[in-house]
């Protein structure tokens, strides 16, 4: 598990840095997992995928949510769509 510094942020484990620059990333903060949290799995940029299911006269819709940083387990629960590394 990655350490904590006198404020509770904690360093990366890689030592790579972050873009503070909007909700995209280049690289995951501190190697956590942007759904669940957890800091011991390899992870992958995607990107969230919002499903609303029909219901009386209204359609089933899909709509694009914001790029984040998976761990496998929330790639196999949740709808997303993986984006490759720029």
């Amino acid at each position: 598990m990655a350490q904590s510094d006198d404020v509770g942020h904690r360093a990366p484990r890689n030592g790579s840095p972050t873009t503070s620059a909007g909700s995209v990333r280049t690289v995951p903060a501190n190697d956590i997992c942007e759904s669940c949290g957890r800091d011991d799995e390899p992870l992958t940029k995607v990107q969230r995928i919002y499903l609303t299911p029909a219901s009386g006269d209204t359609p089933a819709s899909e709509r694009a949510g914001d790029i984040e940083w998976w761990c496998f387990v929330c790639r196999t629960h949740y709808p997303h769509e993986v984006l490759a590394d720029e």
